[in-house]
């Protein structure tokens, strides 16, 4: 199972998910990462931890979890975000820290 409501992930360790994502500017109006800009979203388990568990960079438009990213990731809740870097050097966090929970699963 995988899901997204208001900026929470939730999704059953071990499963794939692609997670789309739309960039816009500080207006709302719609922002076309450019080829040298990396958006990455980065998953620890505290906004605390130095360490991260897994960071992925947006390709395509999507974040793309394949089943070895979380299979050994304990059942809970992490915490995610998505920081923009443009070639220039401009960076804005546009997803603030928010749950990123993983799901029991029965079948392994």
């Amino acid at each position: 199972m995988f899901k997204v409501i208001n900026n929470k992930v939730y999704l059953t360790r071990g499963d794939s998910a692609t997670l789309p994502l739309d960039v816009a500017d500080k207006n709302g109006n719609a922002y076309a990462v450019q080829s040298d800009d990396a958006v990455v979203l980065t998953v620890k388990k505290t906004t605390a931890d130095m360490a991260y568990l897994i960071q992925k960079r947006l390709n395509n438009g999507t974040f793309s979890f394949i089943p070895t990213d979380t299979e050994s990731w304990d059942y809970g809740d992490y915490v995610y975000d998505v920081q923009l870097t443009m070639a220039n050097g401009y960076k804005d966090t546009i997803i603030q820290p928010s749950l990123f929970r993983i799901m029991e699963e029965v079948t392994f």
